[in-house]
């Protein structure tokens, strides 16, 4: 019975173990994906104000929808980016992963952000949203992004 009880105690920690070790791997996986860093690299230069380098990382049929229910193409996003009418002061990342399905690509994620936009600024506002990139060539482009207030 308690050499039973041995082996049932070690597989049990064996699959725990296992089951370990490929959790680590796959947010290994996740943490070294290169679309969650451009994803942070973007993130970094909306803060900056880099409309000339945000441009070149978005598809032409972008489709950009606020948490406030807008929906802006490319050139109506980066003109309020231009204009300074949307300003985001900072952008912080609380949690996001990544999906493949060959040239597309689904990131979800939450951030908490501090905005002004249309005079009126709000700080920590917290939201999840939706990315979707698709490949074209060898480079990545953010087509769609669509986010909703948390509470």
């Amino acid at each position: 019975m308690l050499k039973s009880m041995n082996v049932k105690t070690i597989f049990v920690m064996s699959c725990l173990a296992f089951a370990t070790i490929l959790q680590a791997a796959e947010s290994q996986k996740a943490a070294t994906d290169p679309l969650l860093a451009m994803e942070a690299e973007r993130f970094r230069l909306t803060e900056a104000g880099d409309v000339d380098a945000i441009e070149k990382m978005l598809d032409d049929e972008l489709s950009y929808c606020h948490t406030t229910g807008r929906c802006e193409s490319k050139a109506e996003y980066l003109a309020n980016l231009r204009s300074g009418r949307t300003k985001y002061h900072k952008i912080e990342v609380v949690g996001s992963r990544v999906r493949h399905y060959g040239d597309l690509a689904i990131l979800n994620g939450r951030i908490t952000i501090d905005v002004e936009a249309g005079g009126q600024s709000v700080q920590g506002l917290k939201m999840s949203y939706t990315d979707v990139y698709r490949r074209v060539g060898n480079q990545w482009r953010m087509v769609a992004w669509h986010s909703s207030p948390l509470p």
